[in-house]
């Protein structure tokens, strides 16, 4: 007859240990999940902000050629006021 108390306390061992690293491996998941999650609403954010400096950039975009425009306008209105000045002005000679 053979003695297989020493294979049930290795089978012991072994549940046990194979218990250990089952509980450790859903403690790994869990944190991968909560990872996962993170990561989905930074890309979320991230792609909601790359869409607002989109219409940031055209805001800009606007106001640049709306500034040129303007400066361009002034241009030609001092030009102007200043051909009136010199045709009209008299120069201011008595």
């Amino acid at each position: 007859m053979t003695d297989d108390s020493n294979g049930r306390v290795t089978m012991a061992l072994l549940g046990a240990k194979l218990d250990q690293v089952l509980a450790e491996l859903k403690e790994i998941k869990q944190c991968q999940q909560g990872d996962h999650d993170r990561l989905g609403k930074v890309e979320s954010r991230a792609e909601a902000n790359r869409e607002a400096l989109g219409a940031l950039r055209e805001k800009v975009e606007g106001i640049d050629t709306r500034d040129r425009w303007w400066n361009g306008a002034n241009t030609f209105a001092a030009l102007i006021a200043g051909a009136i000045g010199a045709l009209f002005g008299g120069g201011g000679q008595p």
